[in-house]
C-alpha cells in the first residue's frame, strides 16, 4: 500500500506543471515587477510575447494603440484609461538580448515610462520577468498607480501563458 502511494507521488510529480501562476511585487524602488516559470521552451515563450507585441489593440485599459514598425523596433502611441481623463503616450519598444525594452518617447501625461521583458531559460522552462516603472506627471496617489500597473502586469503575463498553452490544448 505504501508502495502505490509513493508511486502515485511520484507519477503525480513527474506530471507537466499546471497552469503557470505569475507573482507581482513592488521593489524597494517602486517598479512593479511580475514574474512566472513556464513550462515551454524560451523560444516559444519569446514568440508568444512578440506576438503579443504585434498584435496589441485596444482593451479595458487601453482605449487605442497605433504600431509603427522602425526596423527592429517599434514606436507605440497609446491612450490609455487614467482616472479622470485618459492619458496619452508615445513609446519606442525594441528587442534585446534577453526580450525587449520600451521607454517613453514623449508625453505630457507620463514623466516615466520604462518596461522590461527579461526571458530566460530556467531548466527545462522559461522565466519571465516584466518590470514597469511608471511616474505621471502630475500629482496622484502612488498605490492607485501601481495598483493599476500590478493589474496590466497580471494580464500581460496571463495573456502570455493562454498564448503560449493555448496551442498545446487542441487535439489532432
Amino acid at each position: 500500500m505504501l508502495m502505490l502511494l509513493v508511486t502515485s507521488i511520484m507519477a503525480f510529480a513527474a506530471e507537466p506543471t499546471a497552469t503557470p501562476t505569475p507573482t507581482v511585487q513592488i521593489d524597494e524602488n517602486g517598479v512593479v515587477v511580475g514574474r512566472m516559470l513556464i513550462d515551454a521552451p524560451p523560444a516559444e515563450v519569446r514568440a508568444a510575447v512578440q506576438k503579443m507585441h504585434e498584435q496589441e489593440s485596444p482593451g479595458l485599459n487601453v482605449l487605442s494603440v497605433d504600431l509603427k514598425a522602425r526596423g527592429n523596433c517599434q514606436t507605440i502611441t497609446r491612450t490609455t484609461r487614467g482616472l479622470m481623463t485618459p492619458l496619452k503616450l508615445e513609446t519606442q519598444r525594441c528587442p534585446t538580448e534577453k526580450g525587449w525594452r520600451e521607454w517613453l518617447v514623449a508625453s505630457k501625461d507620463f514623466t516615466t515610462y520604462d518596461v522590461e521583458w527579461d526571458v530566460t531559460r530556467a531548466g527545462a522552462g522559461t522565466e519571465v520577468h516584466l518590470r514597469v516603472n511608471t511616474q505621471l506627471a502630475f500629482s496622484a496617489p502612488t498605490s492607485l498607480v501601481q495598483m493599476g500597473t500590478r493589474n496590466a502586469i497580471r494580464e500581460s503575463l496571463a495573456d502570455v501563458i493562454r498564448r503560449v498553452l493555448k496551442p498545446r490544448s487542441k487535439t489532432p
